[in-house]
Protein backbone atom coordinates (compact mmCIF):
# COMPACT_ATOMS: atom_id res chain seq x y z
CA UNK A 1 0.00 0.00 0.00
CA UNK A 2 1.53 3.80 -1.22
CA UNK A 3 1.67 6.21 1.59
CA UNK A 4 1.79 9.93 0.76
CA UNK A 5 3.65 12.70 2.19
CA UNK A 6 1.04 13.51 4.33
CA UNK A 7 0.59 9.97 5.77
CA UNK A 8 -2.48 9.41 4.12
CA UNK A 9 -3.08 5.72 2.46
CA UNK A 10 -3.80 5.13 -1.30
CA UNK A 11 -7.25 3.97 -2.12
CA UNK A 12 -7.90 0.91 -3.96
CA UNK A 13 -11.29 2.24 -5.41
CA UNK A 14 -11.61 3.04 -9.37
CA UNK A 15 -15.42 4.28 -8.42
CA UNK A 16 -17.07 7.31 -9.44
CA UNK A 17 -14.82 9.65 -7.11
CA UNK A 18 -11.88 8.31 -9.57
CA UNK A 19 -13.22 9.90 -12.68
CA UNK A 20 -13.41 13.25 -14.23
CA UNK A 21 -15.32 14.37 -16.04
CA UNK A 22 -13.92 15.71 -19.61
CA UNK A 23 -16.10 18.84 -21.05
CA UNK A 24 -14.58 19.71 -24.24
CA UNK A 25 -17.71 18.22 -26.01
CA UNK A 26 -19.32 20.97 -24.43
CA UNK A 27 -17.95 23.17 -26.97
CA UNK A 28 -18.75 21.56 -30.02
CA UNK A 29 -15.87 18.65 -30.01
CA UNK A 30 -16.26 16.45 -33.19
CA UNK A 31 -20.01 18.03 -33.52
CA UNK A 32 -22.04 20.47 -32.19
CA UNK A 33 -23.52 20.14 -28.63
CA UNK A 34 -25.41 23.13 -27.82
CA UNK A 35 -26.73 24.98 -24.70
CA UNK A 36 -29.35 22.37 -23.95
CA UNK A 37 -27.58 19.15 -24.21
CA UNK A 38 -24.44 20.86 -22.05
CA UNK A 39 -26.78 21.30 -19.27
CA UNK A 40 -28.65 17.79 -19.32
CA UNK A 41 -25.04 16.01 -19.41
CA UNK A 42 -24.01 17.89 -16.41
CA UNK A 43 -27.02 17.55 -14.88
CA UNK A 44 -27.38 14.09 -15.10
CA UNK A 45 -23.70 13.53 -13.96
CA UNK A 46 -24.43 15.78 -10.91
CA UNK A 47 -27.53 13.59 -10.22
CA UNK A 48 -25.36 10.35 -10.68
CA UNK A 49 -22.71 11.72 -8.17
CA UNK A 50 -19.62 12.96 -10.69
CA UNK A 51 -18.36 15.67 -8.66
CA UNK A 52 -14.57 16.47 -10.61
CA UNK A 53 -14.85 18.03 -14.04
CA UNK A 54 -12.04 19.38 -16.18
CA UNK A 55 -11.79 21.83 -19.03
CA UNK A 56 -10.00 24.55 -20.52
CA UNK A 57 -10.38 28.13 -22.44
CA UNK A 58 -9.41 25.85 -25.43
CA UNK A 59 -12.29 24.33 -25.93
CA UNK A 60 -14.29 26.51 -27.69
CA UNK A 61 -12.19 29.34 -26.70
CA UNK A 62 -14.30 29.79 -23.23
CA UNK A 63 -17.75 28.49 -24.42
CA UNK A 64 -17.32 25.22 -23.00
CA UNK A 65 -16.23 27.11 -19.57
CA UNK A 66 -18.89 28.95 -19.81
CA UNK A 67 -21.37 26.05 -20.63
CA UNK A 68 -19.52 24.11 -17.54
CA UNK A 69 -20.52 27.23 -14.89
CA UNK A 70 -24.05 27.89 -16.01
CA UNK A 71 -24.96 24.64 -15.48
CA UNK A 72 -23.47 23.93 -11.95
CA UNK A 73 -24.98 26.96 -10.96
CA UNK A 74 -28.55 25.90 -12.29
CA UNK A 75 -28.12 22.63 -10.57
CA UNK A 76 -26.80 24.23 -7.58
CA UNK A 77 -23.75 22.17 -7.55
CA UNK A 78 -21.85 21.30 -4.32
CA UNK A 79 -18.72 19.79 -3.27
CA UNK A 80 -17.49 20.30 -6.87
CA UNK A 81 -13.50 20.20 -8.32
CA UNK A 82 -12.95 22.22 -11.63
CA UNK A 83 -9.64 21.42 -13.27
CA UNK A 84 -9.41 24.28 -15.77
CA UNK A 85 -5.99 25.32 -17.85
CA UNK A 86 -3.16 27.61 -18.88
CA UNK A 87 -1.54 28.41 -22.00
CA UNK A 88 -3.61 30.54 -24.22
CA UNK A 89 -5.68 33.73 -23.95
CA UNK A 90 -9.15 33.79 -25.55
CA UNK A 91 -9.04 37.38 -27.53
CA UNK A 92 -10.28 39.16 -29.97
CA UNK A 93 -8.38 39.44 -32.80
CA UNK A 94 -8.29 43.03 -33.22
CA UNK A 95 -7.51 42.80 -29.28
CA UNK A 96 -4.81 40.17 -29.21
CA UNK A 97 -1.40 41.07 -28.00
CA UNK A 98 1.50 37.73 -28.70
CA UNK A 99 1.54 35.09 -31.09
CA UNK A 100 -1.55 33.89 -32.63
CA UNK A 101 -2.36 29.90 -32.45
CA UNK A 102 -4.60 30.10 -35.75
CA UNK A 103 -4.65 25.97 -35.91
CA UNK A 104 -7.23 26.20 -33.45
CA UNK A 105 -8.97 29.98 -34.46
CA UNK A 106 -12.42 30.15 -36.53
CA UNK A 107 -13.41 27.34 -38.72
CA UNK A 108 -9.87 25.40 -38.22
CA UNK A 109 -10.65 24.83 -34.82
CA UNK A 110 -11.78 21.25 -33.68
CA UNK A 111 -14.64 22.78 -31.62
CA UNK A 112 -17.50 22.92 -33.59
CA UNK A 113 -18.94 25.84 -31.55
CA UNK A 114 -16.20 28.19 -31.23
CA UNK A 115 -16.91 31.56 -31.78
CA UNK A 116 -15.24 32.88 -35.29
CA UNK A 117 -14.35 36.39 -33.73
CA UNK A 118 -12.40 35.25 -31.37
CA UNK A 119 -8.57 33.89 -31.19
CA UNK A 120 -6.32 31.86 -28.75
CA UNK A 121 -2.99 34.32 -27.83
CA UNK A 122 -0.17 31.78 -26.75
CA UNK A 123 1.01 33.25 -23.25
CA UNK A 124 3.25 30.84 -20.62
CA UNK A 125 4.57 33.33 -18.37
CA UNK A 126 3.38 33.97 -15.03
CA UNK A 127 1.52 36.76 -15.98
CA UNK A 128 -0.35 35.01 -18.79
CA UNK A 129 -1.32 32.26 -16.02
CA UNK A 130 -2.32 34.62 -13.76
CA UNK A 131 -5.04 36.46 -16.21
CA UNK A 132 -5.98 33.20 -17.55
CA UNK A 133 -6.94 31.53 -13.72
CA UNK A 134 -8.88 34.92 -13.36
CA UNK A 135 -10.76 35.29 -16.60
CA UNK A 136 -11.60 31.61 -16.29
CA UNK A 137 -13.32 32.20 -12.78
CA UNK A 138 -15.31 34.56 -14.26
CA UNK A 139 -16.62 32.37 -17.04
CA UNK A 140 -16.87 29.32 -14.71
CA UNK A 141 -18.67 32.03 -12.04
CA UNK A 142 -16.20 29.85 -9.33
CA UNK A 143 -12.59 29.47 -8.96
CA UNK A 144 -11.15 26.33 -10.08
CA UNK A 145 -9.25 23.56 -7.65
CA UNK A 146 -6.74 23.55 -9.71
CA UNK A 147 -5.25 24.82 -13.43
CA UNK A 148 -2.99 22.93 -15.90
CA UNK A 149 -0.15 24.11 -18.36
CA UNK A 150 -2.09 23.32 -21.51
CA UNK A 151 0.20 21.83 -24.55
CA UNK A 152 3.76 23.73 -23.78
CA UNK A 153 5.02 21.35 -26.32
CA UNK A 154 3.69 23.04 -29.37
CA UNK A 155 6.85 24.99 -29.44
CA UNK A 156 10.26 25.03 -28.02
CA UNK A 157 9.53 28.63 -26.84
CA UNK A 158 6.21 27.73 -25.17
CA UNK A 159 7.81 24.78 -23.50
CA UNK A 160 11.04 27.69 -22.36
CA UNK A 161 8.23 30.07 -21.06
CA UNK A 162 6.53 27.56 -19.11
CA UNK A 163 9.27 26.18 -17.20
CA UNK A 164 11.24 29.65 -16.71
CA UNK A 165 11.54 31.38 -13.57
CA UNK A 166 8.90 33.79 -14.75
CA UNK A 167 6.77 30.79 -16.21
CA UNK A 168 3.54 29.42 -16.47
CA UNK A 169 4.69 26.77 -13.71
CA UNK A 170 6.02 29.08 -11.05
CA UNK A 171 2.74 31.76 -11.72
CA UNK A 172 0.19 29.12 -10.54
CA UNK A 173 2.54 27.79 -7.56
CA UNK A 174 2.10 31.07 -6.02
CA UNK A 175 -1.44 30.97 -7.00
CA UNK A 176 -2.39 28.43 -3.89
CA UNK A 177 -4.40 26.15 -7.08
CA UNK A 178 -3.17 22.59 -7.29
CA UNK A 179 -0.80 22.98 -10.26
CA UNK A 180 -0.46 20.54 -13.32
CA UNK A 181 0.57 20.08 -16.61
CA UNK A 182 -1.80 18.91 -19.03
CA UNK A 183 -0.42 17.13 -22.30
CA UNK A 184 -0.22 14.37 -24.70
CA UNK A 185 3.80 14.29 -24.79
CA UNK A 186 5.49 11.64 -22.30
CA UNK A 187 8.68 13.26 -22.30
CA UNK A 188 7.24 17.08 -21.10
CA UNK A 189 5.97 15.16 -18.09
CA UNK A 190 9.56 14.38 -17.46
CA UNK A 191 11.07 17.69 -17.70
CA UNK A 192 8.34 19.40 -15.76
CA UNK A 193 7.88 16.95 -12.79
CA UNK A 194 9.64 19.38 -10.42
CA UNK A 195 7.04 22.34 -11.08
CA UNK A 196 3.78 20.07 -10.36
CA UNK A 197 1.58 18.87 -8.07
CA UNK A 198 -0.34 16.36 -10.62
CA UNK A 199 0.04 15.33 -14.33
CA UNK A 200 -2.84 14.89 -16.92
CA UNK A 201 -1.47 12.72 -19.03
CA UNK A 202 -3.34 12.24 -22.69
CA UNK A 203 -3.47 9.90 -25.65
CA UNK A 204 -0.25 7.69 -24.63
CA UNK A 205 -1.25 5.03 -21.70
CA UNK A 206 -4.52 3.13 -24.05
CA UNK A 207 -4.78 -0.32 -25.71
CA UNK A 208 -3.53 0.89 -28.43
CA UNK A 209 -0.61 3.14 -27.17
CA UNK A 210 1.42 2.83 -24.37
CA UNK A 211 4.17 5.27 -24.79
CA UNK A 212 3.62 6.86 -21.76
CA UNK A 213 5.06 3.77 -19.08
CA UNK A 214 8.03 5.58 -18.71
CA UNK A 215 6.25 8.65 -17.50
CA UNK A 216 3.62 7.15 -15.68
CA UNK A 217 6.75 4.88 -13.78
CA UNK A 218 8.67 8.76 -12.93
CA UNK A 219 5.59 9.94 -11.83
CA UNK A 220 4.84 7.01 -9.44
CA UNK A 221 8.68 7.12 -8.53
CA UNK A 222 8.17 10.43 -7.36
CA UNK A 223 4.44 9.95 -5.90
CA UNK A 224 3.11 12.57 -7.99
CA UNK A 225 -0.68 11.41 -8.91
CA UNK A 226 -1.64 11.55 -12.52
CA UNK A 227 -5.05 12.55 -14.27
CA UNK A 228 -5.11 9.72 -17.15
CA UNK A 229 -6.78 11.37 -20.46
CA UNK A 230 -7.35 9.99 -24.01
CA UNK A 231 -8.44 6.29 -22.14
CA UNK A 232 -10.31 5.76 -25.19
CA UNK A 233 -8.11 6.39 -27.85
CA UNK A 234 -9.94 9.76 -28.75
CA UNK A 235 -13.07 7.70 -28.91
CA UNK A 236 -11.29 5.42 -31.32
CA UNK A 237 -12.10 1.96 -28.87
CA UNK A 238 -15.97 3.43 -28.30
CA UNK A 239 -16.67 3.32 -31.75
CA UNK A 240 -15.74 7.41 -33.18
CA UNK A 241 -13.46 6.69 -36.69
CA UNK A 242 -10.57 9.17 -35.58
CA UNK A 243 -7.48 9.32 -33.73
CA UNK A 244 -5.94 11.86 -32.05
CA UNK A 245 -8.08 14.22 -33.80
CA UNK A 246 -7.63 13.00 -36.83
CA UNK A 247 -7.48 9.74 -39.50
CA UNK A 248 -7.03 6.66 -37.85
CA UNK A 249 -3.65 4.83 -39.05
CA UNK A 250 -4.32 0.90 -40.12
CA UNK A 251 -1.61 -0.24 -38.48
CA UNK A 252 -4.03 1.10 -35.18
CA UNK A 253 -7.13 0.50 -36.82
CA UNK A 254 -5.74 -3.24 -36.49
CA UNK A 255 -4.59 -2.83 -32.85
CA UNK A 256 -8.17 -1.80 -32.29
CA UNK A 257 -9.99 -5.20 -34.43
CA UNK A 258 -7.21 -7.45 -32.64
CA UNK A 259 -8.14 -5.90 -28.78
CA UNK A 260 -11.49 -6.61 -29.93
CA UNK A 261 -10.61 -10.15 -30.73
CA UNK A 262 -9.60 -10.69 -27.05
CA UNK A 263 -12.16 -8.90 -25.32
CA UNK A 264 -14.95 -10.94 -27.35
CA UNK A 265 -13.00 -14.35 -26.50
CA UNK A 266 -13.64 -13.22 -22.85
CA UNK A 267 -16.90 -12.27 -22.58
CA UNK A 268 -16.17 -8.64 -22.14
CA UNK A 269 -16.79 -5.47 -24.31
CA UNK A 270 -13.89 -3.28 -25.49
CA UNK A 271 -15.35 -0.59 -23.30
CA UNK A 272 -14.99 -2.30 -20.13
CA UNK A 273 -11.59 -3.64 -21.34
CA UNK A 274 -9.92 -0.05 -22.24
CA UNK A 275 -11.26 1.22 -18.91
CA UNK A 276 -9.77 -1.28 -16.77
CA UNK A 277 -6.34 -0.98 -18.43
CA UNK A 278 -6.77 2.85 -17.50
CA UNK A 279 -6.47 2.11 -14.25
CA UNK A 280 -3.73 -0.24 -14.03
CA UNK A 281 -0.84 2.15 -13.63
CA UNK A 282 0.35 2.87 -10.20
CA UNK A 283 0.15 6.33 -10.21
CA UNK A 284 -2.86 6.99 -12.11
CA UNK A 285 -5.20 8.72 -9.66
CA UNK A 286 -8.05 9.45 -11.61
CA UNK A 287 -9.25 9.06 -15.18
CA UNK A 288 -10.77 11.81 -17.38
CA UNK A 289 -13.63 10.62 -19.58
CA UNK A 290 -15.30 12.95 -22.01
CA UNK A 291 -19.08 12.37 -21.75
CA UNK A 292 -20.87 14.08 -24.02
CA UNK A 293 -24.70 13.14 -23.23
CA UNK A 294 -26.70 11.61 -20.28
CA UNK A 295 -26.71 8.38 -21.87
CA UNK A 296 -23.16 8.25 -21.74
CA UNK A 297 -22.83 9.26 -17.86
CA UNK A 298 -25.27 6.53 -17.12
CA UNK A 299 -23.05 3.89 -19.42
CA UNK A 300 -20.10 4.93 -17.53
CA UNK A 301 -21.13 3.82 -14.06
CA UNK A 302 -22.08 0.56 -15.53
CA UNK A 303 -18.79 0.32 -16.89
CA UNK A 304 -17.25 1.07 -13.79
CA UNK A 305 -19.48 -1.74 -12.43
CA UNK A 306 -18.26 -4.08 -14.21
CA UNK A 307 -14.49 -3.32 -13.93
CA UNK A 308 -14.83 -3.32 -9.83
CA UNK A 309 -17.06 -6.52 -10.10
CA UNK A 310 -13.64 -8.51 -10.88
CA UNK A 311 -10.79 -8.24 -8.84
CA UNK A 312 -7.37 -6.90 -9.47
CA UNK A 313 -5.60 -9.69 -9.87
CA UNK A 314 -8.43 -10.39 -12.64
CA UNK A 315 -7.51 -7.42 -14.71
CA UNK A 316 -3.89 -8.02 -14.08
CA UNK A 317 -4.07 -11.58 -15.50
CA UNK A 318 -5.52 -10.56 -18.53
CA UNK A 319 -3.23 -7.69 -19.53
CA UNK A 320 0.02 -10.08 -18.75
CA UNK A 321 -1.74 -12.31 -21.16
CA UNK A 322 -2.35 -9.57 -23.95
CA UNK A 323 1.41 -8.35 -23.42
CA UNK A 324 2.45 -12.38 -24.46
CA UNK A 325 -0.06 -12.27 -27.37
CA UNK A 326 2.18 -8.98 -28.75
CA UNK A 327 -0.85 -6.37 -27.91
CA UNK A 328 0.66 -4.64 -25.70
CA UNK A 329 4.40 -3.25 -25.89
CA UNK A 330 7.03 -5.54 -23.73
CA UNK A 331 7.68 -4.32 -20.50
CA UNK A 332 5.07 -1.51 -20.24
CA UNK A 333 3.09 -3.36 -17.57
CA UNK A 334 6.60 -3.58 -15.71
CA UNK A 335 7.96 -0.33 -15.92
CA UNK A 336 4.81 1.41 -14.30
CA UNK A 337 1.77 -1.00 -13.61
CA UNK A 338 0.64 -2.53 -9.75
CA UNK A 339 2.91 -6.04 -9.10
CA UNK A 340 0.75 -8.88 -8.60
CA UNK A 341 1.37 -8.40 -4.48
CA UNK A 342 0.29 -4.84 -4.59
CA UNK A 343 -2.19 -4.90 -7.34
CA UNK A 344 -5.48 -3.09 -5.14
CA UNK A 345 -3.09 0.33 -4.55
CA UNK A 346 -2.87 3.46 -6.37
CA UNK A 347 -1.90 7.39 -5.28
CA UNK A 348 -4.34 9.12 -3.97
CA UNK A 349 -5.13 12.55 -6.08
CA UNK A 350 -4.22 15.69 -3.73
CA UNK A 351 -7.21 16.70 -1.90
Amino acid sequence: MFELSDGRESSACCGIEKIIVGTSSLAGLYGAQGEEEARSTIGRALERGFRNFDTAPHYGLGVSEARLGRALRQYEASEVRIWTKVGRLVRRREDARGPIEESNAGDRSIFAETPCELVPVLDYTAAGAAISVAESTERLGLRPFGARVHDPEQTPECEAAALSRDGAFAGLRASGLEVSVGTNDPRVVLRALDCVDAVMLANCWNLVDQNGADALAACAAKRIPVHLAGVYASGLLVGRDAYKYGPVPEVIRAKKAKWEDFAEERGLTLKVVALAFAFQPAAVSLVALGLRTAAEVDDTLDLLAQVEGKEPAFWRALFLDAEARGLLAPGALAACCHSADDSSSTLDDHQ
